[in-house]
């Protein structure tokens, strides 16, 4: 079977922008760490989060949603 080296694998742009959100994800986490925390309770009271948890959330799931906005999510 011949395989054409130039067709780019269609899920190595997801996992590079993964990558990239990834760290761009730990540029805010570490940035967080000195700051006070605030810490809730979602679920459970071992179930915990805090403001930078939903920060980092909000973060990646709205750059997901525009770079593919036709993709579907479960979150």
């Amino acid at each position: 079977m011949y395989i054409n080296a130039n067709m780019a694998d269609p899920w190595q742009e997801c996992m590079d922008y993964a990558v990239t959100l990834a760290r761009k994800a730990g540029e805010i986490i570490r940035g967080a760490l000195k700051e006070e925390k605030s810490i809730m309770i979602k679920s459970s009271p071992v179930d915990l989060v805090t403001e930078t948890d939903q920060k980092v959330e909000n973060f990646i799931i709205s750059l997901i949603k525009e770079k593919y906005p036709s993709h579907r999510y479960s979150f």
